[in-house]
């Protein structure tokens, strides 16, 4: 896929700032400032819009770029350039936030694979219907979190006895977790 040209976004500020202008036509440096681009484009960008030599320069009627730059705002071309712009935006952001989740290492000592309810840290408490964790920092709380998840999952019976609860998990039907009181 062709690399999309970034003054395509900026069609509206282009127009903004030629019609700022005084002079009735734009040559190479003009373009070059209006549009945001290097010489070599900037003469790419006369020639398109209906450049013309004057001596050794390249010039273009301002008021004929104001007018093709408008109705070239009105091309779905534009539209869709614009979309695609704001998608990937959009999508750039989410990996950022991503990339920074990813990005944090929750310490972890080795015997954590096997802990119980016993070895769940200080500053995780139980209370009849609430948990509390206390944490110095973002690092320690998710440390804790993870601890406190292995510790329910190597030894269930404990946990809920300590988190007060009585109720068990049916069995799994590889859909959402259903959980009742066990029979009797």
């Amino acid at each position: 896929m062709a690399c999309k040209s970034r003054w395509l976004l900026e069609i509206p500020d282009i127009i903004q700032r030629l019609s700022r202008l005084e002079t009735p036509v734009i040559d190479r440096a003009i373009c070059e400032t209006v549009f945001g681009v290097r010489r070599r484009r900037a003469i790419d960008l006369m020639q398109r819009f209906g450049g013309y030599r004057a001596g050794n320069t390249v010039l273009v009627d301002r008021a004929v770029l104001m007018e093709q730059l408008q109705r070239m705002l009105a091309e779905p071309a534009i539209e869709q350039e614009r979309q695609r712009k704001q998608r990937l935006s959009e999508e750039l952001a989410k990996l950022e936030k991503h990339r920074r989740a990813a990005a944090v290492r929750i310490p972890m000592k080795p015997e954590t694979a096997h802990c119980t309810v016993a070895d769940v840290p200080a500053g995780v408490r139980f209370e009849r219907g609430q948990l509390t964790v206390q944490y110095d920092d973002v690092p320690q709380l998710l440390t804790r979190l993870y601890e406190l998840a292995k510790a329910a999952g190597n030894d269930y019976d404990s946990f809920a006895e300590a988190a007060g609860s009585l109720r068990a998990p049916t069995q799994d039907t590889g859909g959402p977790r259903l959980w009742s009181a066990p029979p009797g």
